[in-house]
């Protein structure tokens, strides 16, 4: 993650402190950890941040921009 010029940085850090407002529940680690078993079992795996980030998306209807080929695998396998 990385910001090209200043105006870029500075958008990056008012999404980032936004975030801090949103702690990440139980419930998205629990709803991490079976998105990462069920990938797994369909023969992908899935680096822990990445299913945290597709998790909060899916928690809260999100549209994600993916920049990693196994976000678009991980969403034909699984549901």
């Amino acid at each position: 993650m990385g910001a090209r010029d200043e105006e870029a940085f500075e958008q990056l850090s008012k999404d980032l402190e936004a975030l801090e407002e949103k702690p990440i529940t139980d419930e998205v680690w629990l709803g991490a950890a079976r998105l990462g078993h069920t990938l797994r079992r369909n023969g992908i795996t899935v680096p822990l941040p990445d299913l945290l980030i597709a998790q909060v998306a899916i928690a809260e209807k999100l549209v994600l921009w993916r920049a990693h080929e196994h976000f678009e695998r991980s969403r034909e396998r699984c549901p």
